[in-house]
């Protein structure tokens, strides 16, 4: 999904999708952040190829979830959110954590200046933390079949979210890839370069800096 800079009662709001969109290319966060305020319409992207692609993820994100189902896992699934919702589905999150449910399927992170929206969320082994909130690693189901800095960006997002909640950063986060096999990495190996990429793109919408557009791979997106 295409990210933009939201802006919130004034405020400024950043996603994963708009931290690795600016690593991908520095002048479209400004368009975002134009688009965001109302100076810039967004094109709308009706080519048939990208709602392939959209509908190909949902089906490859419905089988992996039919197959935790399978193997007898407890999900809690959380509805979409918009802007005004965000603080809600975050609330609902966190208790669906503080139940201890196997899966939690669309999990929703919101701090007030960071949004997330995990794929799955999936419960570790370890004793819930003082305020009987279980632990959990965040999954993304990916339709490439190999791993990626942008989803691994997205996935260290979210863990930053979970160590706020949960007391402590998940070991581990994971990519389901296409072709089904599941890719984890230590989070901590991900945790300076997310820090420093959360960062600049911070600093861009703050200090609006003149971009030009220069051709990049990510055009095509």
């Amino acid at each position: 999904v295409l990210g933009h800079v939201q802006f919130v009662d004034s405020l400024p709001v950043f996603s994963p999708s708009d931290v690795v969109n600016h690593l991908a290319c520095e002048h479209l966060t400004q368009l975002n952040r134009l688009v965001s305020m109302g100076e810039l319409e967004r094109p709308t992207d009706d080519r048939r190829e990208v709602q392939l692609l959209r509908e190909l993820g949902d089906k490859h994100e419905l089988r992996y979830l039919e197959a935790l189902r399978e193997q007898g896992l407890s999900v809690v699934e959380i509805a979409d959110a918009g802007p005004s919702e965000l603080e809600l589905r975050h609330a609902e999150t966190v208790e669906s954590m503080r139940s201890g449910a196997d899966v939690i399927f669309q999990a929703t992170f919101f701090d007030g200046q960071w949004r997330g929206h995990a794929d799955f969320l999936l419960r570790t082994d370890q004793l819930p933390n003082s305020d009987g909130v279980h632990h959990y690693e965040p999954y993304d189901t990916k339709l490439a079949r190999n791993e990626k800095v942008s989803a691994l960006v997205q996935l260290a997002d979210y863990a930053h979210h979970l160590e706020a909640i949960q007391g402590r950063s998940p070991d581990r986060v994971h990519i389901v890839l296409g072709d089904d096999r599941v890719s984890s990495f230590n989070t901590r190996d991900l945790a300076g370069f997310h820090r420093r990429a959360r960062q600049r793109l911070v600093e861009a919408v703050d200090s609006r800096p003149s971009t030009y557009p220069e051709p990049v791979p990510h055009c095509s997106v």
